[in-house]
């Protein structure tokens, strides 16, 4: 559940696209491309049948190169250049900082949908469940101390960006790190699987200390951090 909810589509709200207002500005040339197609071939149909149009043809014709150069402009523009542009200014304090290519439209603000997908799954997925958090009625920070329920196989599959429909990527708890403690002190301890000749498959430990436990001993642990490998 905590996956889905990570991975879980969410609307954004004021985002500046730089690409929307390019998208904007096309489809208007493109319209007025139209238009002026239409009108060029109204007049040369009209000035087939007498001399007169000619300079009116011509001047519709400089339009519409003037329409496609800009068109040509729009199109071979390199978005993420621009912004990576204005990331190095920011970042070398010139004084340009946040000045976007002149010959492009101003970046416009809307709605967007975000969501976070895995585009190259790892040999090892380590997941990390945040317990510390501030608590405005105490003015501290505190600690969440509620069991999150985890399974020792999980499919990533469907928090994957490219997958192909009805392949499964799985992955096999390996390791669990347990803080015991508060949100100011406390102590790590980790639940391994291991395999041993007596058929036990986790073993806890904790420092120098080392134990065999059960599955139970470790779905009930405040886990803090849940180390999965692919299999």
């Amino acid at each position: 559940e905590c996956l889905k909810d990570f991975t879980a589509a969410e609307r954004v709200h004021d985002v500046e696209c730089q690409s929307c207002s390019i998208k904007a500005e096309l489809k208007h040339i493109d319209d007025e491309m139209t238009l002026l197609q239409g009108a060029v071939e109204s007049v040369v149909s009209r000035s087939s049948k007498s001399s007169s149009g000619d300079n009116d043809v011509e001047g519709l014709q400089r339009e519409m190169q003037t329409l496609e150069a800009r068109r040509y402009r729009l199109k071979s523009a390199d978005v993420d250049a621009i912004y990576n542009d204005i990331a190095s200014d920011a970042e070398s304090d010139d004084c340009s900082i946040g000045k976007a290519d002149d010959a492009l439209p101003p970046p416009c603000h809307s709605e967007a949908r975000k969501c976070l997908l895995l585009s190259r799954p790892p040999p090892i997925l380590c997941l990390h469940i945040q317990r510390r958090y501030y608590d405005a009625s105490v003015d501290r920070m505190l600690k969440a101390m509620q069991i999150v329920l985890f399974d020792e196989v999980i499919d990533l599959s469907p928090f994957c960006a490219y997958i192909t429909s009805g392949n499964t990527i799985a992955y096999r708890l390996l390791a669990v790190i347990e803080h015991r403690g508060n949100a100011h002190a406390g102590h790590y301890v980790t639940y391994r699987r291991v395999v041993s000749s007596i058929g036990k498959e986790w073993a806890l430990v904790s420092d120098e200390t080392v134990s065999y436990c059960s599955w139970d001993d470790v779905r009930r642990s405040q886990a803090y951090m849940l180390i999965y490998e692919a299999f």
